[in-house]
């Protein structure tokens, strides 16, 4: 129970993922890796931990002692969240064995945008691999100067950045780099503020989000720190691209610029796909073994410190500090509260490469390289006549005698790397097989072992006397976990149960039905379905089960192979005494005139509404009015529309509301929208062709008007929120058909906005 709400409960909710990943092992000749033995090349959780500074009293002496720098003096409950972002050890511990962390003097001055970094020493094979898994380090000299080094490669003495170095540094000063450290990020939100990114610039540089913020605190602003990830990321390497925000956002385009360009592991194309994502981060620092250290303080007395080694990305944990009383929740060599990461061996693979070329394939190689026909030809002849096939080593040393210049090998050397196929080969099934079951009948003269499994639409949900929408599906497998096809499954209800199951939706249904698993080949190989149609009396019969079983042929196990699916009646989808909307004045998705919107936009409802809430808050008109800018050239670039709130008041007559523009929108200033928006459609006429293969239809130019109406506030007398929920339909066959609202609006679930919208055209 939360203290600092006053006694209620408070839950973290956790997803469970199953993830199929590969662990690169080296290969060792005179110990080859078993099933076994792959156990011990799995991944290990790290050993870090953390602590919260607590205060040494928490009462002072008398009332003008200051109180403890260590007690919370922030003026909200918080919930921080510390997760690391690059994985290393802690700053000073040093860990057992082949230490990572590193301080290497550079081998002389640094300049300005070097894309290179020359170490007076090489790290050690354990450091330079470790430095490419983080892929970040640090750079800093006597004078205090220091930044961020995004690290793309190292190899001996030289290190490649991702992103050129932005200072210099002078030997004199001693700069040094300094890698190994693991890097975290801190909220004091728990990193709640996430939101979508609908589109990426080509620059990559530039984002375009779903939305900018919930409200002034909480919007986006230049300087911030945010962190883009979408799937891969996040259940990849655990991490994402962390930058800070150029400028403040577009609040017209919802768009937001990066310090950084994002990464070209990122992939544009798959934004919905892989649900890419911004999410604000308040702080980012270097782990470190002590509260005095500046960068584990997160302000307001809130100070951690970090003790171990091997800190993984993805770790992290929380910290509740509390207004009330001035606490910080105190974590003293805390273990991280997740990720919680458990493995098991599926497989051992085995991944070489097949560098056999027949002689069409050199041709086609040589050829791409540069060689001339008569050095193809040389190179063909130096062959060895006897093989079907040859290597890429075999290719180059003929090439070598065929009198072709070195930078044509050298580019020979290259296509040939490029065309390596390699092949994956199964080496070992580690997945354990076993009987399912215990107490299996042994000897001759028993049929096959069979499984029966539940696949899907188990806990389905359906009104009385309906047939539920998905099929109750059963798997058999043999003691190999292959399916089965031609095994005869019995799907049951009780009786008296009004229930009744069938092979298919439309019956015939009864007490119960045999149905055959699928073929061998087919989607449904070894899979059984039934539907089922619920009681119409839910009264004798509230929750629904069927049963399912193996008849033929009679598996050893018996009567223990059984299923169980279960049903439930759900309650009636609208609520008759919720408020919702019955009727509009105006059409949705269609024309609407001038004169008439001038009169008035009515609604009315189910029954009357508080007056009170009839209001510019409650019943919003936003007219969508083209919009442009000014390029470099100070030339006008017609780009998109902005939204015009019309200002007017809202006249409540019992269950009718009238929205009444004031003053009243005179024709000449629609039609000089009109105008724009025949330009606006001009301008964007080649690329709408592209994208659609229609030009847009610049004889009939309308302008949108938005109307909502804001159901959470829009209250009966009995404080009742309008149901206003309204969904759409069309007609499917006619790609050009208008989408009509259903009404009345409502989905059973009280509150939620009405939303419709019209056309403003010419008369």
């Amino acid at each position: 129970r939360e203290p600092a709400l006053g006694g209620p409960d408070t839950v973290a909710r956790l997803r469970t993922i199953g993830q199929i990943k590969v662990q690169p092992v080296p290969v060792n000749p005179d110990k080859p890796l078993t099933c076994d033995s792959a156990h011990d090349v799995l991944p290990r959780p790290g050993s870090g931990t953390l602590s919260t500074d607590q205060p040494a009293d928490t009462e002072p002496e008398d009332p003008c002692r200051l109180p403890d720098d260590a007690l919370y003096t922030g003026r909200e409950n918080r919930l921080y969240r510390v997760e690391i972002h690059d994985p290393g050890d802690v700053h000073g511990v040093q860990r057992p064995g082949d230490a990572i962390q590193f301080s290497i003097a550079t081998a002389g001055d640094v300049a300005a945008g070097s894309p290179k970094l020359t170490l007076a020493a090489a790290p050690t094979a354990a450091q330079q691999a470790a430095l490419r898994l983080a892929g970040v380090a640090t750079i800093s000299d006597d004078d205090g100067n220091s930044e961020t080094l995004v690290v793309s490669d190292v190899a001996n003495t030289t290190i490649t950045l991702g992103t050129p170095l932005v200072n210099a540094y002078a030997a004199a000063r001693h700069p040094t780099i300094t890698g190994g450290v693991a890097r975290f990020k801190w909220s004091r939100d728990n990193a709640s503020f996430a939101v979508r990114v609908t589109a990426v610039d080509a620059s990559r540089k530039v984002l375009t989000l779903a939305s900018l913020g919930r409200d002034q605190a909480t919007a986006l602003r230049a300087g911030d720190l945010v962190e883009i990830a979408d799937d891969a990321s996040e259940l990849g390497p655990a991490r994402g691209h962390l930058t800070y925000l150029a400028d403040d956002p577009n609040p017209d385009l919802f768009t937001v610029p990066l310090a950084d360009a994002l990464p070209a592991s990122f992939d544009i194309t798959k934004l919905n796909g892989r649900h890419l994502l911004l999410r604000r981060w308040d702080g980012v620092g270097w782990a470190g073994g002590s509260f005095d250290d500046p960068g584990m303080d997160l302000g307001d007395g809130v100070r951690i410190k970090f003790e171990g080694f091997d800190l993984h990305s993805g770790d992290w944990w929380t910290i509740k500090t509390r207004r009330v009383d001035g606490s910080v929740e105190q974590r003293t060599q805390a273990p991280p509260d997740g990720i919680d990461h458990h493995y098991c061996v599926l497989a051992l693979l085995e991944w070489s490469p097949d560098d056999q070329f027949n002689r069409d394939e050199i041709t086609k190689l040589a050829t791409e390289a540069g060689f001339d026909e008569g050095a193809v030809k040389r190179l063909q002849a130096g062959l060895v006549d006897t093989q079907q096939s040859w290597t890429a080593d075999q290719i180059l040393t003929s090439a070598e005698h065929a009198d072709v210049s070195e930078d044509l090998i050298a580019k020979l050397k290259e296509v040939l790397a490029k065309a390596v196929k390699t092949a994956l080969k199964l080496l070992s099934d580690c997945r354990p097989r076993f009987p399912p079951l215990t107490h299996l009948p042994t000897g001759a003269g028993h049929g096959p072992y069979l499984v029966i499994k539940l696949l899907g639409g188990d806990g389905q949900e359906g009104a009385p006397g309906d047939v539920l929408p998905c099929p109750l599906l059963a798997g058999v497998e043999d003691e190999n976990g292959r399916p089965v096809p031609g095994i005869t499954v019995r799907f049951e209800v009780p009786e008296n149960s009004g229930d009744a199951v069938a092979s298919s939706p439309g019956g015939p249904f009864n007490l119960t039905v045999d149905v055959t698993t699928g073929g061998a080949g087919t989607d449904q190989a070894g899979v059984a379905a039934a539907w089922l149609s619920l009681s119409e009396n839910p009264e004798i019969q509230p929750c629904h089960s069927v049963r399912a079983r193996i008849i033929k042929p009679a598996p050893p196990q018996g009567a223990a192979l059984e299923l169980q699916f279960e049903a439930h009646v759900r309650a009636a989808t609208q609520q008759p005494d919720m408020p919702r909307v019955v009727k509009m004045s105006w059409p949705n998705d269609k024309q609407f005139g001038l004169d008439a919107f001038n009169k008035g936009l009515e609604v009315a409802f189910s029954e009357p509404m508080i007056p009170a809430s009839a209001t510019l808050d409650t019943f919003v008109v936003i007219i969508e009015i083209p919009d442009f800018i000014r390029n470099a050239d100070n030339q006008t670039q017609w780009m998109g529309h902005r939204p015009f709130i019309v200002y007017g008041a809202v006249r409540p007559q019992e269950d009718i509301w009238t929205f009444i523009p004031c003053p009243q929108l005179p024709r000449e200033l629609l039609n000089l929208w009109i105008q724009q928006e025949v330009e606006l459609m001009r301008t964007s006429g080649e690329c709408i062709k592209e994208a659609t293969g229609t030009d847009p239809d610049l004889e009939h130019p309308l302008i949108r008007v938005r109307v909502t109406l804001k159901g959470n506030v829009i209250l009966t007398k009995d404080q009742v929120p309008l149901d206003g929920n309204a969904f759409g339909r069309a007609d499917p066959n006619d790609p050009a058909a208008t989408i009509d609202l259903d009404l009345p609006s409502g989905d059973g679930v009280k509150g939620g906005d009405f939303e419709s919208w019209f056309y403003l055209g010419p008369e």
